[in-house]
């Protein structure tokens, strides 16, 4: 068995075990793939700013600072998860595309498609205010990308940064340390798999493209062979957040509150040779398919959203600190997609 990176194993397991096979399926009306699509990549967006905040996630509310001895510094490795609803999983492949949702394995349907995200990050206290700030980035490299599967191709990347203030010191034992924060995240991605969309996907065309007549005969049909199902999204998110932790020994619980705004562009859909007909598509069919609304070329067609909006979300943790190694696990609650996401993360913090 080839040798997988744990990115690898993330996106095989959380990723590529929601593909299940399909028998012939023929798509009622072009609408119907359009608006399938649709409805998936605006549940997508809704998940991508809290998929964003995977990383700085730290279990302090507050390092310290940075001119001490020793100096308040820390940097580590987080990966995490966040689910895109079920609910937008079976919109697109068994409502839409007809697939078996017996064939859907049931951790998806309990807990949703898993969107994984990694990063690097860093933090540096401040300086006369107490306040710090952090930096985080997450890429794959393409030796790792590689190894994820010969059917699944993986892009993915993140940045972002933020700055907290100290607005109250931890007393005693109950009365926590609190801060308020700021940051700017950017996450863009895809993923593509075959192995999803059934051998043979046709999808049956309008006789009319607006109020026009359609450049194509009555009962005409588009049709993709093998084609790949795809996953593309664009996210720039401003994020606001308010922590509480407790120093208790060796433990460091936390919780806190973040409101996102994010401005996101996600798409999907399949990759293939197109015919119409069973012919080449001529430019002007071509033109008549982004009328009525697809990103369509002779190779693909997809529908892409452009969503933005507020989110919510509730996040807790606890890190175990032993000498200069911290360890994480934290969770977050989307109040308003009311999806889970988990994180975990290593750090050496002086």
């Amino acid at each position: 068995m080839k040798r997988k990176s744990i990115i690898g194993l993330m996106v095989l397991m959380l990723v590529a075990q929601s593909m299940f096979m399909f028998a012939q399926s023929t798509v009622d009306l072009i609408n119907d793939f359009k608006k399938g699509f649709q409805d998936f990549s605006d549940d997508v967006a809704s998940v991508l700013p809290m998929n964003s905040t995977i990383g700085l996630n730290w279990s302090d509310a507050y390092i310290g600072q940075l001119l001490a001895l020793p100096p308040s510094l820390g940097v580590g490795l987080t990966v995490g998860v966040t689910g895109i609803p079920y609910d937008s999983v079976k919109k697109i492949l068994v409502d839409t595309l007809g697939g078996s949702e017996s064939e859907i394995p049931q951790v998806i349907r309990d807990y949703g498609l898993p969107l994984p995200a990694m990063a690097v990050d860093a933090r540096l206290g401040g300086f006369i205010l107490p306040f710090d700030v952090g930096f985080k980035i997450g890429f794959l490299p393409k030796t790792l990308a590689d190894q994820v599967g010969d059917n699944v191709k993986v892009d993915f990347l993140l940045v972002g940064g933020d700055i907290r203030y100290l607005l109250m010191k931890q007393r005693f034992v109950v009365i926590p340390e609190v801060s308020v924060g700021v940051g700017y995240n950017y996450l863009k991605g895809s993923v593509e798999f075959g192995g999803v969309l059934p051998p043979l996907l046709t999808i049956n065309l309008p006789n009319t493209v607006g109020s026009s007549p359609a450049p194509w005969p009555a009962n005409s049909t588009l049709s993709l062979s093998s084609p790949d199902f795809y996953i593309e999204w664009e996210t720039k998110v401003i994020d606001l957040k308010a922590q509480a932790s407790w120093s208790l020994l060796i433990l460091q619980p936390s919780v806190g509150i973040g409101a996102s705004y994010g401005s996101s562009h996600v798409g999907g859909g399949a990759k293939s040779t197109l015919q119409l007909n069973g012919a080449t598509i001529s430019p002007t069919a071509l033109q008549a398919l982004r009328t009525l609304g697809f990103d369509v070329d002779n190779a693909s067609i997809a529908v892409f959203s452009d969503v933005t909006g507020w989110s919510f979300r509730l996040f807790g943790g606890v890190s175990v600190n032993i000498l200069v190694l911290r360890i994480d696990a934290g969770v977050q609650y989307n109040l308003i997609g009311k999806n889970l996401g988990a994180s975990i993360g290593a750090r050496i913090q002086l």
